[in-house]
C-alpha cells in the first residue's frame, strides 16, 4: 500500500492524522492485502459457489403499501414547524 493512497483518502475524507497515525494504517491494509493473497491461493475447486448460505428461497415479502395507514401529504407536514410547496424545510445539513 503507497502511503500517497493513504495520504490522498486522508484528503478526501477531510480526516487530520498523524503521520504516524497514516503509516500504521497503510501498515494494517498491507497485512489485510497480504491475507487475500494467501485467501486467493487456496484450492477451492472442490466446493461449489454459495449465493445463500442459509438454503432459504423465496423470503422477500411482497412490498404492497397498506392503503388504510398512508397519510396524505397534508397530513404528514401538518406538525411541521415550517413547510414550503409541501414538504418540510430543515436546517441545512451539509455545507459545500
Amino acid at each position: 500500500m503507497d502511503n500517497r493512497i493513504i495520504t490522498k483518502t486522508q484528503e478526501l475524507a477531510k480526516l487530520n492524522l498523524k503521520k504516524e497515525r497514516l503509516e500504521r494504517i497503510a501498515n494494517n491494509i498491507k497485512e489485510i492485502l497480504n491475507y487475500f493473497d494467501i485467501l486467493k491461493k487456496l484450492d477451492t475447486s472442490k466446493y461449489s459457489t454459495s449465493y445463500n448460505a442459509s438454503g432459504l428461497k423465496n423470503i422477500i415479502a411482497e412490498d404492497e403499501p397498506d392503503e388504510s395507514i398512508i397519510l396524505s401529504q397534508e397530513q404528514a407536514t401538518s406538525n411541521a414547524p415550517e413547510k414550503r410547496n409541501g414538504y418540510i424545510v430543515v436546517p441545512m445539513v451539509v455545507k459545500s
